[in-house]
């Protein structure tokens, strides 16, 4: 065995003793905590929270680094950690629904060539049967209905 190959589970006894010793306040520790967390909180985050996986992903990284005094078993850092990021990516995701979710104050102006711009990127974003639906002022196709909304759009062309 060469001196750079690792024992079998000396990994892992490196992990707890890099979170002992960041549990005890080495800065240099928690600096290397933080670099092999990150990576890992981003790609939890990213998926929950979509445009606000940065700030999911910073303020997981907070409450990991304020809670790893209470961590028990260092061993258990990974799952822990997945699981603070998760609970803060499921947070600021309906945060920021609910956000988006609020009544308008006002309603645009019929001619506010701002609106046009709204109604073509919300169209965007929905899928053709959808769009072609919306064209019609049909109702949203259900699986049954899909198929009337398709014949709709036909006769309308």
């Amino acid at each position: 065995m060469t001196p750079d190959a690792a024992a079998p589970g000396e990994g892992r006894h490196d992990l707890e003793r890099l979170v002992r010793a960041a549990q005890h306040g080495d800065q240099l520790a928690m600096s290397d905590l933080m670099d092999l967390l990150a990576p890992h909180v981003a790609r939890w985050c990213g998926p929950i929270a979509l445009q606000n996986g940065p700030d999911a992903a910073q303020e997981s990284m907070i409450a990991i680094f304020r809670g790893l005094a209470g961590l028990r078993e260092p061993a258990a850092l990974i799952g822990w950690a997945r699981a603070i990021a998760i609970r803060e990516a499921v947070r600021i995701a309906k945060r920021e629904r609910s956000r988006a979710a609020d009544p308008l104050d006002e309603l645009p102006a019929p001619n506010d060539p701002l609106l046009a711009v709204e109604i073509r990127e919300t169209l965007a974003r929905l899928s053709p049967d959808r769009r072609r639906c919306e064209s019609l002022g049909m109702p949203s196709p259900a699986p049954a209905t899909g198929d009337l909304c398709r014949r709709a759009a036909r006769r309308s062309a």
